[in-house]
Order: structure tokens, then sequence, then C-alpha cells
């Protein structure tokens, strides 16, 4: 820990060192873990300023716990190495099965597409729709004529008529029928695979010059290295 100074721009940040005698491998996780443990320990400790190393002086704490974007690169080709190993133990064990073992050498790489994407859609249907509100309104008017006279005496006052009169009005509001789609493309989706395979011939015996049996190497036909390479397109395409 260095000596607390004066001036805070003076102050030295405080830096730690963890020496691990392992009798295996740690994971990345573990190693993490030892990093937060020690710097939550110390006041003023970053993660940063701690060095993770074993017994042998190999570093065990690297700058992926320091820069998440490298962190990011980092578990990217991690995927990727996985997948072209897959890939290539596929098609290993597919030409070992057709051509027996250790006949050939293949070599897969794998472009993979890391582009995270999310798409919503709303389709309406105008055909099916449903009443979503209704309003009605009723109003009542009367109006009387007093212009008639009055038959029994006309010296009264003339008979009025009345008349009445009921209105309704109804505002019905329809909700149309709507779905909504929300698609989610994964990250990680393989985007394009090179397969690289190399074929050993075939040995045949053949008669020497002394009498005995020589193996003698041979190429193999065009028809059974068109059969070949359609098996390996097919193992590649399963993928």
């Amino acid at each position: 820990m260095p000596e607390p100074a004066l001036f805070r721009e003076q102050e030295k940040e405080p830096s730690a060192s963890v020496t691990l005698k392992l009798r295996g491998g740690l994971k990345d996780n573990q190693v993490a873990g030892i990093t937060h443990l020690v710097a939550s320990s110390v006041e003023g400790l970053q993660v940063d300023q701690v060095t993770v190393i074993d017994s042998r002086g190999n570093i065990l704490s690297d700058m992926r716990e320091r820069d998440p974007l490298l962190a990011m690169t980092s578990s990217r080709m991690k995927l990727k190495n996985e997948v072209e190993k897959g890939l290539t133990n596929k098609v290993e064990m597919m030409l070992a099965q057709l051509l027996g073992p250790d006949k050939s050498i293949v070599r897969v790489s794998v472009e993979l597409d890391f582009t995270h994407s999310q798409t919503t859609s709303e389709t309406f249907d105008p055909d099916r729709t449903a009443v979503r509100s209704e309003e009605i309104n009723e109003s009542e008017s009367s109006s009387q004529d007093q212009d008639n006279v009055n038959p029994a005496d006309p010296n009264q006052p003339a008979l009025g008529s009345s008349e009445s009169q009921l209105e309704t009005n109804t505002i019905t509001n329809y909700e149309i029928s709507k779905t909504t789609t929300q698609e989610s493309r994964k990250t990680g989706g393989v985007q394009r695979i090179s397969a690289s395979v190399l074929i050993d011939g075939v040995y045949r015996g053949v008669e020497g010059e002394g009498g005995g049996t020589q193996r003698r190497y041979q190429d193999r036909s065009p028809e059974e290295m068109d059969k070949i390479e359609q098996a390996v397109r097919g193992a590649r395409a399963r993928a």
C-alpha cells in the first residue's frame, strides 16, 4: 500500500499481486472472482490493479477483465474456435468411415455473424373487428301550437296542441384486429463455412522386378473424388 500523500494529485493508486500454487487450471470466472475479492478487501484498490499469476509465472488475470471490448472479442474468438473444432471433428469422422483412418487432413474456417437485430411487425385485419366503445345520446323535445280556437267558447283562450319528439344518437367505435410480432435474431450464427480437405491416395500391390509385391501409390479417380467432395459438402451443410 502506498503511503498517503498530502496532496491528492501526488497519491499513487494501490496495486496488488497474488501468486497461486495450483494443481490444475482455473476458469476465467474463477480468476475474476479472485481479483474482485482482493480488490474489495483493500480500500481504493481497483480490479485492474490486481495481477494474479501461478507459481510458474504465468499471468492468469489478463486484459479481458480490464477492457470490455477485448473481453467481447476474446469470447467471440473462443466461440469461433469451438465451432471450427466441432465441424472439423465431424468431417474427419465422416471421412474416416468412408476412406479409413488417417486418410485425410481437414481444416475448417467459419465466419460467424454477431449482428444482433430485433424486428417488430404489426398486422391489421380489417375483416376482424370488435366493438371498443359505444355511446348512446337521447334527447327529447316538445312543441305546443296555440292557434286552435276553443269550439265551446270562442272567447276562451285557444286550445293548444303539444308534440313531443325523441331523438337517439348512437356512436360506436370499433377496434380493428391487430397482431404484433417480435423477432429477435441471436448472435453467433454461422454465416460462411470454408473447408480444405487433403485426401490420401490408394496403394496397390504390384509385382516387383524381383518377383515380390510392392506397394505403389495411385491417385483416386475423379469419380471417387467427386463423391468425397459431395460427402464433405453434405456434412458441412448439416452443421
